[in-house]
């Protein structure tokens, strides 16, 4: 069993960047499965809290009105909301998988997957992190769009983060294919152009920190923070930083000092 590498501040942005790259403002799949107007409500408030990052609150939702058997993004949100993460998680995970496999459920089966990959990540499972990803990955022609962008950047950054020589070149291949998949987005739905444009930022920003923290080359990280949009407050100062850092690391001082 590979061990959790132990996480570095650099390590940290990483992982929180993809994170907020798979909330970028795709539609949720949350929808009502019962016209019980009191759980509707209480789903769509466990929700809410989920999607701002306030488990804890999530969590007592979850506990006064459990999820219903077969209302799998509702389940989905009170494991993936758990504040103590264990072993029965895990195995809460794998039925939720499996019953929205059988129920042809696949979208909510690729995003407990997703889920399931990152907390065996956290324990400390990276091997077994690796297969549930690419288990999810798999379910690309049986999933939309937003929920397979969302497994190739997660992928492509547990790769990048804790993978040997062979990994980390395999997430930076499926970064530079997400953001060929946001560019033929904007074109096919110009609706979502500041959707892509962001996933774009994100991902540009993602393959400056692998090759400026994983693969050394300098230069390459300087041409892809360069290509990060600057009007991006998110990522404006971190893109500054470490860009200077490469342009140090390169022999640039008057660019690194600027």
């Amino acid at each position: 069993m590979y061990r959790w590498k132990r996480l570095n501040t650099i390590s940290y942005l990483t992982l929180s960047i993809v994170l907020l790259g798979a909330l970028l403002g795709a539609p949720s799949t949350a929808q009502p499965k019962t016209d019980d107007a009191h759980y509707q409500q209480q789903r769509n408030l466990a929700d809410e809290y989920f999607a701002n990052y306030n488990n804890e609150q999530a969590q007592n939702v979850c506990r006064e009105t459990p999820p219903q058997p077969n209302d799998f993004d509702y389940r989905y949100i009170c494991l993936s909301s758990a504040l103590d993460i264990n072993e029965q998680i895990i195995t809460d995970m794998y039925q939720l998988y499996s019953d929205a496999l059988e129920a042809n459920e696949f979208i909510a089966a690729a995003r407990v997957l997703s889920s399931l990959g990152w907390t065996q990540a956290s324990m400390g499972d990276i091997s077994s992190a690796f297969g549930t990803y690419q288990q999810a990955l798999e379910l690309g022609n049986k999933i939309d769009f937003f929920t397979l962008n969302d497994l190739m950047l997660n992928t492509a950054t547990l790769y990048i983060m804790y993978g040997d020589a062979e990994y980390v070149d395999k997430g930076i291949a499926l970064h530079q294919e997400s953001i060929q998949r946001f560019e033929q987005r904007k074109e096919s739905h110009p609706e979502d152009i500041r959707y892509a444009n962001r996933g774009i930022s994100l991902t540009q920003f993602n393959l400056g920190v692998a090759n400026t923290f994983h693969v050394h080359n300098y230069r390459k990280a300087l041409e892809w923070f360069e290509n990060v949009d600057p009007s991006n407050q998110e990522l404006r100062k971190s893109t500054l930083v470490f860009s200077a850092l490469a342009a140090h690391q390169v022999g640039e001082l008057n660019r690194a000092k600027s």
